[in-house]
């Protein structure tokens, strides 16, 4: 039989036992933390895990959308149905509340890669070696933000980085020789440091981001804009998706294919420019 389980017990779950596995899978520090937003804001709503039903967890689902993104609504729903599941496993509950609850659907962000003058002109407002190597390995290799920060010194090898990405899966990316002449440039101010950038965290780099887009008038500037417009730039100067997968490390090729619909319809149109028939 389930045990029951007070908010106490709840809580106690989701500080201990369930965030512990999650750490025993090499969980990263940023999804252990929405997993725990997700049952923090779950305790706050049921007094006792055992009397959440399916029909009170639709309910509370529908909820979130009067003031929750919809990515937001997405990523509690996946958390909290592997959450429930971890609960059937553990016999914390006879069955998940979740069971059978679509998940949302949700469009992804469009992409709106920077302009080459955009590149230039961030690339230009940085004022130290550090935040220029930055703007240019972002782009150059379309690294993730959480990636840039973990790169180590021994992972820069001659023309290839390693990175270390999600789930602790490692994989190797290209690196343009001048890219990689800065980085090697960098090195005399590595001092030690057990990362490349020495950056506490991707937050840090976020707000760099910022301030460099502040200062060249760039609106929207944040590191996954910088994954976008590489994934772009890849695709238009004649790359392929299953490489683009492979150096973006998407696990589903769904995730990739979404970069194919940049400038889907200007193609289309020149297509129909230089292909389609006429009388004259």
């Amino acid at each position: 039989m389930p045990r029951a389980a007070n908010i106490e017990n709840l809580l106690w779950i989701t500080s201990r036992e369930y965030l512990r596995f999650l750490r025993s899978r090499n969980t990263s520090p940023f999804t252990l933390e929405a997993y725990r937003q997700s049952l923090s804001r779950l305790a706050r709503a049921f007094p006792h895990l055992e009397a959440i039903t399916r029909n009170n967890m639709e309910d509370w689902l529908d909820g979130l959308w009067a003031d929750l993104e919809p990515a937001s609504v997405a990523h509690h729903h996946k958390n909290l149905r592997a959450f429930f599941n971890w609960c059937v496993e553990r016999e914390r509950l006879a069955a998940s509340p979740m069971a059978g609850i679509p998940e949302p659907r949700v469009r992804p962000p469009v992409v709106v890669p920077f302009t080459p003058d955009q590149v230039q002109a961030l690339y230009a407002a940085a004022a130290s070696v550090r935040d220029r190597l930055i703007v240019a390995l972002l782009l150059n290799t379309g690294i993730r933000v959480s990636e840039l920060c973990n790169l180590r010194p021994e992972d820069v090898q001659s023309g290839r980085l390693r990175i270390r990405g999600k789930g602790a899966k490692q994989r190797w990316v290209g690196c343009n020789d001048w890219t990689g002449d800065q980085l090697a440039a960098y090195a005399a101010t590595w001092s030690g440091n057990a990362t490349v950038f020495g950056v506490s965290g991707r937050t840090t780099v976020y707000w760099i981001l910022r301030r460099l887009g502040a200062r060249a008038g760039v609106a929207k500037t944040h590191p996954h804009r910088f994954r976008d417009t590489f994934a772009v730039r890849f695709l238009e100067n004649g790359g392929g998706v299953d490489d683009l997968q492979v150096i973006l490390g998407h696990a589903r090729i769904q995730t990739t294919l979404r970069y194919v619909q940049w400038g889907r319809a200007e193609r289309a149109i020149q297509g129909q420019i230089k292909y389609a028939p006429s009388v004259h």
